[in-house]
């Protein structure tokens, strides 16, 4: 029985399949051969993700996205009656990145994104589209991007396309972000103790939870941890420092950098102590990397700030309590403020004693302090002052009347007051008073009568003892303990003055008693006396013994103004004139006896008795007093002296008194004594003193001030030349905003408002008048500060834009002008400012600056402008396309007729190996995967918009092109082969095969195409094997060339060692032995010139020339690519020998005595042998290798001569000797 028999099947056409991810597969349809009808068709498992399955006609299409390792998927078709399948082997070569979508913080270093671990397939290289945010980098070899991001950057897909040998235009599309942020104001320059415009942040992408700041941020600045946000009023000053602020969001954290730098100053001393009335050394400024231009601030009155300096200066004229000044300090740029503490303490107190003093006890004294310094509030003394002094604990007198005698001793007087203390030391002693004793005088005592005892008057200190000179007369005694004088004079003396010394623990008085012993009548005076011009004297009377006396007279006559009574003897009177000490005879006379004594007068002057003219005088500094001349009504004055010292510029005439000068300082009204001395002693005279001050005498610095408006000026200060000033005014009053300080006269302040020049005068006050300045001074107005509603414009070319008003807090603007010029289309209200207008063509964005004009100078803004471009309208030269697998593509390039194309990107993504021009648009490239017909949208991206266009691509397959990685082959017989693979550069392989067939050993992959093995015979010389590629596209071949070597052997030559005559060729050649196919020959070292190696046989043959050799080892190598083997062989060269000559050629020997030394030959040439002719006497032996004559002769022979030959292969040389031999003992 017949039975028809019909297999229904279908095979595709490419199997085993690779795709790529992301790549539009080539559609895999079934092979033309299929039988049978199939209604439908079924796959399992499920195609990978992005591939579809055709139930209809089996086909495999789409674009997998995911990567899937190779697995069999079998397909299932179903036709009447059954069922058949076929298995069809997919594999999509694909990668992902490990982080997806990825979000980055700006400068903070990405932890590398790399390629997850399911990877698959082996790419070569990987590149990025469009190019990843700045800073990060991928790695082309890896895939892997890493980096730190420098800008921030919205969330964009960036795809990452890798190629391999398998496929290429594998591809992975990651969103990347770039969260991050910076400062508004970079680098940011502030001023200490000012408060700061807050510097925010701009350019914000991503959403931050927190920020943090590092360093830590100089103290009074301070951080807002929500917002990122730097404000505050800094407290110190920091040179230029990088601070790193870091924000935080969901997932990672970003950073900026801002530079900082707070200027600032700083004085040398602060907080400063200063005294009243005491001159300050200089408090200057340091400032940190700036140069401050002016200074202004207030102080204490007296002390100046130097404005364009900051240095204080000056004398504090009143106290004040810690006070804290602002002082600020500008470049005209930043401002900056510090604050000086300023103490300024009342004049430490100053004070004196007389000392050292000696105080008599129970004598009242007074000792008041002289103060020069500061107030004085309370005075004490340390240790307790002697007992009955006392000190005022508030004027600081010292007085009382001391009761108790006391050594010196140091007592320290402390005068306490508001600026401090002072001490003086006083050196205090109490002692006893002295002794003061007077006796009755005159004495008159009668010789032989006792005396009524006369008892000293003691007024003084206790007297101790008591002492007499010269010695009483006889019969009279001292008592020392009582000072009594008693007795009875037995002598006659006198009259005699006696001086009785009264000695106590005070010291010592004396006492002049005038005593006349007698034995009648006698008169005495009370002598000598002292007696004050002008001042009535104490009656002296006489003492008389006898008597009576009726009648006085006196030779000479008394001094001007004294008379002795004639009746009574009295003499009494006031002095008229100084008189010196002179003695004057006194005679009294009475009815019975007359009696003379004598009496010494002395007449001083008066005390000297001054007054002024005028006691009050009121003088104004800097102007010449009227003189004020003394008065004296007093005795003779030989000098003047005052107390204290004249003010400053006044002096006194030391013998006139006169008080005169040019006083140069004001001084307070102070009473001053002075003194008169003379003969007679001294006299003082008080004179009041006050010097006023002069008028004060000003101008300023700067005579005129051209303020601005909102500018802060540069302080004008006063300059004073004349009298204390204690208070400034001004009229008119100053425009609102400056100041005028009312204790120093300084202009400072920043004008609100504007106003005209105008004269300002100016009045300083003081103790001396007034005085006044002119000040020419204006206020113009501000520049103009300008801002407009939008600082960037984004317009598009042929579309009216939203007018931009200018918003104006400045000064008055006249005009608006802007550079460079706005865009074509735009334009700038010359008055108003606005920008309107339709854009008519492109512009990039650009910064354009608007300048504002006016009164008070210009302001300048910055708007920035960016004209779009309308949307892109693009179409493709050819469409549909076809391009052959593996063939490189003729470009097929876009027609863009609408807005500029920024970018262009494709959807889906084109067939494996195909590229789209991001920049042009062009599709080109070689594919290397089949495609069938399939729609690309391609779509331009341009700052006008987008624009699409649909282009159809087919790929078709094409015939396999195979070459060999080495197309010659020389193997070693019985080893292993480094396999040989092919390469496939065509289309699509699917079986190898060669002929004729392979060497036994070797072997031909047939999926692969490699050839391996380990050859088991020999071929040589080389045969030509063809290798056959089949795929779906057709068939191609390849030629290697193969040779297989066994190593060679046992090489050895005919002649060694060998000996060749120069010239003379060698024949036969010296023939090689050895086993093995030889391909190369070579020899070391070179063979003596004229000597061939045969490079085929290994022979060596030629005729040598050159010069001779000796005998030479010669290696000689045979190799082929299977090994070598080496012989040596030793070869020697040789010529004819010439010009052999001996040392000796008439050489005469005796017997039996030793030839020492032996006679040796020269010659040129090898030799070989030597011979003699004829033979040489007995004993006397020539050696035939070296020519020597040697030996001990044995017989007598005359003198003949010899021949004497050298040989070798090449000739001989011949000398004749003539030779004797004689018998010793016979002569």
């Amino acid at each position: 029985d017949t039975v028809a028999i019909a297999i229904n099947g279908f095979s595709y056409i490419v199997k085993p399949v690779v795709y790529g991810k992301n790549v539009t597969a080539t559609n895999d349809t079934f092979v033309a051969g299929t039988i049978g009808t199939f209604t439908g068709y079924s796959i399992s498992p499920s195609l990978p993700a992005g591939l579809s399955f055709n139930t209809s006609t089996g086909a495999v299409t789409g674009k997998p996205t995911v990567q899937s390792a190779a697995t069999n998927y079998l397909v299932t078709g179903t036709f009447s009656g059954g069922t058949a399948r076929d298995t069809l082997n997919l594999t999509v070569l694909g990668f992902a990145y490990a982080t997806r979508p990825a979000t980055y913080g700006k400068n903070v270093a990405i932890t590398s994104n790399t390629l997850t671990a399911g990877r698959v397939g082996t790419f070569t290289n990987y590149s990025v589209n469009p190019p990843l945010p700045v800073g990060l980098v991928l790695d082309t070899a890896t895939g892997a991007i890493s980096g730190m991001a420098k800008e921030p950057s919205v969330s964009a897909a960036y795809v990452i396309t890798g190629n391999g040998a398998a496929v290429s235009g594998v591809n992975d599309t990651l969103s990347i972000a770039v969260n991050g942020f910076a400062y508004a104001v970079k680098p940011a320059i502030y001023g200490k103790n000012v408060a700061i415009t807050p510097d925010t942040l701009v350019g914000k992408v991503g959403t931050f939870t927190a920020y943090s700041i590092s360093p830590t941020l100089p103290s009074g600045l301070s951080l807002n941890t929500s917002t990122g946000t730097i404000s505050g009023t800094s407290t110190v000053s920091v040179a230029s420092t990088n601070y790193i602020l870091t924000g935080s969001y969901s997932g990672g954290t970003a950073r900026d950098t801002l530079n900082l730098t707070l200027l600032g100053f700083s004085y040398a001393v602060n907080p400063a102590v200063y005294r009243v009335n005491s001159s300050i050394a200089p408090n200057i400024t340091t400032d940190t990397g700036w140069s401050p231009t002016s200074f202004s601030g207030s102080l204490p009155p007296g002390l100046l700030l130097n404005d364009a300096t900051g240095a204080v200066t000056g004398t504090p004229t009143a106290a004040s309590v810690m006070t804290k000044y602002p002082i600020t300090a500008t470049n005209g740029i930043v401002t900056v403020r510090d604050t000086l503490t300023i103490t300024i303490n009342q004049a430490l107190p100053e004070i004196s004693y007389t000392t050292p003093v000696s105080y008599i006890r129970n004598v009242a004294v007074a000792n008041s302090p002289v103060s020069t310094g500061g107030p004085i509030t309370r005075y004490s003394v340390n240790p307790a002052l002697p007992v009955g002094l006392a000190l005022d604990t508030s004027t600081g007198v010292i007085s009382g009347t001391p009761t108790v005698s006391i050594a010196a001793q140091n007592y320290r007087v402390i005068a306490t007051g508001p600026g401090g203390a002072d001490t003086a030391i006083m050196n205090i002693a109490v002692t006893d008073p002295p002794p003061h004793v007077s006796y009755s005088t005159p004495v008159i005592y009668l010789v032989g009568n006792p005396i009524t005892p006369n008892t000293p008057v003691s007024t003084g200190g206790a007297i101790n003892s008591f002492s007499i000179s010269p010695s009483l007369p006889s019969g009279l005694a001292l008592d020392t303990l009582t000072g009594a004088i008693s007795g009875t004079p037995t002598s006659f003396s006198g009259p005699i003055n006696y001086k009785v010394a009264a000695t106590g623990p005070g010291g010592t008085d004396t006492a002049i008693i005038r005593l006349t012993t007698t034995s009648s009548s006698a008169v005495s005076y009370n002598s000598p006396v002292v007696y004050v011009k002008g001042i009535a004297i104490a009656p002296n009377v006489p003492n008389t013994l006898g008597g009576p006396f009726t009648h006085y007279t006196t030779t000479p006559a008394f001094p001007s103004g004294l008379q002795l009574n004639d009746s009574t003897g009295v003499i009494s009177g006031i002095p008229g004139t100084p008189a010196a000490s002179a003695s004057y005879t006194i005679k009294a006379a009475g009815a019975s006896d007359t009696v003379t004594t004598l009496v010494n007068i002395t007449i001083q002057d008066t005390a000297p008795r001054v007054s002024y003219v005028r006691t009050s005088i009121s003088a104004v500094s800097r102007m010449s007093i009227v003189p004020d001349t003394v008065l004296s009504t007093g005795g003779v004055v030989d000098s003047f002296t005052i107390s204290p010292t004249l003010p400053s510029g006044l002096s006194l005439g030391k013998t006139s008194g006169l008080i005169s000068g040019t006083p140069v300082t004001a001084a307070a009204n102070v009473s001053y004594t002075i003194t008169a001395r003379g003969p007679g002693g001294t006299g003082t005279a008080v004179v009041s003193i006050v010097v006023a001050d002069t008028a004060p005498a000003i101008s300023y610095v700067r005579l005129g001030i051209n303020g601005v408006k909102g500018v802060t000026i540069i302080p004008d200060s006063i300059v004073s030349v004349g009298g204390s000033v204690d208070s400034f005014v001004i009229s008119p009053a100053l425009p609102v905003g400056l100041t005028m300080s009312k204790s120093t006269g300084r202009i400072s302040g920043t004008p609100s408002v504007i106003s005209s020049l105008g004269v300002y005068t100016v009045t300083a006050a003081g103790p001396g008048g007034t005085g006044v300045t002119l000040l020419i001074l204006g206020v113009a107005d501000t520049a103009p500060a300008i801002s407009y509603k939008r600082a960037n414009i984004s317009a598009v070319k042929g579309v009216v834009i939203v007018p931009d008003s200018v918003n104006s807090v400045g000064g008055v603007v006249d005009s608006f002008t802007v550079a460079p010029a706005l865009p074509s289309g735009l334009s700038l209200g010359k008055t108003s400012g606005l920008i309107s207008g339709t854009p008519s063509a492109v512009a990039v964005a650009a910064n354009y600056t608007i300048t504002a004009r006016g009164p008070g100078g210009t302001g300048t803004v910055v708007v920035n402008i960016t004209v779009q471009d309308t949307a892109p309208r693009i179409a493709y030269q050819t469409t549909p396309v076809t391009f052959g697998r593996n063939v490189s593509a003729t470009p097929d390039s876009v027609i863009s007729t609408g807005g500029t194309v920024t970018r262009y990107s494709v959807a889906p993504a084109l067939p494996t190996g195909l590229l789209l021009d991001t920049s042009t648009g062009i599709i080109s490239g070689i594919p290397t995967t089949l495609a069938g017909p399939a729609n690309y949208t391609v779509t331009a991206n341009g700052p006008g918009g987008t624009g699409t266009t649909v282009v159809n691509i087919t790929v078709t397959d094409q015939t396999p092109v195979i070459t060999y990685r080495q197309t010659t082959l020389v193997l070693v017989r019985d080893t292993s082969m480094a396999p040989d693979s092919s390469i496939s550069t065509g289309g699509l392989v699917t079986r190898y095969s060669v002929s004729p067939s392979l060497p036994a050993g070797l072997f031909l992959d047939s999926l692969t195409g490699t050839v391996s093995g380990s050859p088991a015979v020999s071929v040589h010389p080389a045969v030509n094997y063809t290798v056959t590629a089949t795929g779906p596209g057709g068939s191609a071949t390849a030629q290697i060339r193969i040779a297989i070597y066994r190593k060679p052997a046992n090489l050895s030559y005919t002649d060694d060692p060998v000996t060749y005559v120069l010239g003379v060729q060698i024949d036969p050649d010296n023939t090689a032995s050895v086993t093995g196919v030889i391909t190369h020959w070579s020899v070391s070292p070179a063979l003596p010139s004229g000597m061939l190696l045969d490079t085929v046989t290994g022979a060596l043959k030629g005729t040598p020339s050159g010069s001779q050799h000796f005998a030479s080892n010669y290696t000689v190598t045979a190799s082929n690519p299977a090994g070598s083997v080496s012989y040596t062989i030793n070869i020697t060269i040789v010529g004819p020998p010439s010009n052999l000559s001996y040392a000796d050629d008439v050489p005469t020997y005796a017997v039996g005595l030793l030839i020492d030394p032996p006679n040796t030959p020269t010659i040129q040439g090898i030799v070989t042998f030597y011979t003699a002719t004829p033979a040489l006497p007995p004993g006397v032996i020539l050696d035939q290798t070296t020519g020597y004559i040697l030996g001990t002769p044995t017989a007598a022979s005359p003198a003949s001569d010899y021949t004497i030959t050298g040989f070798n292969p090449g000739g001989f040389a011949s000398t004749t000797i003539n030779l004797g031999v004689i018998d010793l003992i016979e002569q």
